[in-house]
């Protein structure tokens, strides 16, 4: 995995502090806000609040909400994107075209974020874990630890296995009482690098890389909200200087 930050040339100013460069191609693909059970997409939300869609548009200047706060009401959603998490049916549909893209699917690699909490990966047997209001006691963990990947500002757990491992939460199912909940990988890419798919912790959205035929798929598919993508562009909270309208958003 060496490779991978020595791709990453910069820390949170643009897209390639995000993805490794050296793709032919990239895509931003946006997690879904909802209503309900109902996904809305950001286009829904910008064209309600008469906002333009574009690449380096965010959350925030689109719904003039964080994205922990719900929405107004009469508006297109109640509850803001997932962040930090691809959500679960997206993964499943990047599987499905990703496997077709690559010569090793049977020889992944998958980084997870070591700092969440209730993580299956947890290395600290026995020690409570705070949820709301409650305590409840972590997963005892047998066996070994993965290998640590230190990428700046970010530590992960590396994971191998086939591409179908990106299908599996990384939550833990040992809390008295909880049902496990969706936790995707952060990042995960096989052993021909072909792609790159990368989830930040802090951002509702993933950003993949790979040929520009695979790109071009993506872009094509019904069921994902994703716009081409560039390293240049920017990931900051002022990065949308088009919907921006307090003055020191830029």
């Amino acid at each position: 995995a060496d490779w991978v930050s020595e791709r990453l040339t910069t820390f949170a100013v643009n897209v390639a502090s995000i993805i490794p460069e050296g793709f032919e191609a990239y895509g931003r693909l946006f997690h879904p806000a909802h209503r309900g059970e109902t996904p809305v997409s950001w286009a829904e939300v910008a064209a309600h609040n008469g906002c333009t869609v574009h690449p380096e548009m965010q959350w925030h200047t689109i719904s003039g909400a964080d994205f922990y706060e719900p929405g107004p009401p009469g508006g297109p959603w109640t509850e803001g994107p997932d962040v930090g998490s691809l959500p679960q049916d997206l993964t499943n549909i990047l599987v499905d075209h990703l496997r077709s893209h690559t010569t090793t699917p049977e020889s992944v690699w998958f980084a997870t974020w070591n700092g969440w909490d209730g993580h299956r990966l947890d290395p600290r047997p026995g020690v409570l874990a705070r949820l709301g209001k409650k305590l409840r006691p972590r997963l005892r963990r047998a066996g070994p630890l993965p290998p640590i990947l230190e990428l700046p500002a970010r530590h992960y757990w590396l994971l191998h296995g086939p591409i179908e491992g990106a299908l599996e939460t990384m939550m833990s199912a040992g809390y008295e009482g909880f049902d496990p909940w969706w936790q995707s990988v952060n990042l995960w890419w096989p052993d021909d690098r072909a792609w790159f798919v990368s989830t930040d912790i802090d951002f509702a959205w993933t950003y993949v890389g790979g040929a520009q035929e695979l790109i071009d798929e993506l872009l094509a598919e019904p069921r994902l909200e994703i716009l081409p993508a560039t390293l240049t562009e920017r990931i900051t909270h002022d990065a949308d200087r088009i919907n921006a309208s307090d003055p020191e958003d830029g």
